[in-house]
C-alpha cells in the first residue's frame, strides 16, 4: 500500500553515475557523501505519492501571486538545471518585486550541494544587507 513507508537504498555503485547521465547533478562538483544522502532522501518517499506530487507540480502555479510577494526574496538558480530551468528562475525574479538572483555557474537542481560555500556565503550577504 503507498501509505507505507517506501525506502529504495542505493546498492548500485553506478548510481553516482547514473545520476550525472540523467543530467541530475554536475559530477565535477557534487560531493559523492551528501549527494548520497540526498538521494537516498528522495528515494524513500513513496513512489506513487512522488509522481502525484510531480503532477502537480505540472498542473500548478504561483506566478500570479509573486508580485504580491513583498518580503526580500533571493532566487538561487543553477544554470544547468533540468527540473528548474534557468528561464522560469528568471521569470520568477522578474516577477517578484526587488528580488535578487544568484544564478551558479555549471550548477544543476542540486546546486546547494555542488557549490555549497558559494550559496552559503550569498545567503549570508543577502541576509545581512536585506534583513
Amino acid at each position: 500500500p503507498h501509505n507505507q513507508h517506501y525506502i529504495c537504498p542505493i546498492s548500485n555503485p553506478f548510481w553516482f553515475q547514473v545520476g550525472s547521465l540523467l543530467q541530475m547533478m554536475n559530477p565535477g562538483l557534487a560531493d559523492k557523501k551528501v549527494l548520497k544522502e540526498y538521494i537516498e532522501h528522495i528515494t524513500s518517499v513513496d513512489p506513487i505519492l512522488f509522481a502525484k506530487m510531480i503532477k502537480s507540480m505540472q498542473k500548478t502555479t504561483a506566478e500570479s501571486q509573486l508580485k504580491n510577494i513583498k518580503v526580500p526574496s533571493l532566487i538561487i538558480a543553477g544554470d544547468h538545471d533540468k527540473f528548474t530551468p534557468l528561464w522560469l528562475s528568471k521569470k520568477t525574479h522578474h516577477l517578484i518585486p526587488k528580488s535578487e538572483i544568484l544564478i551558479v555557474r555549471k550548477a544543476s537542481h542540486v546546486a546547494l550541494i555542488e557549490q555549497p560555500a558559494l550559496i552559503n556565503l550569498r545567503i549570508e550577504k543577502f541576509l545581512h544587507e536585506r534583513l
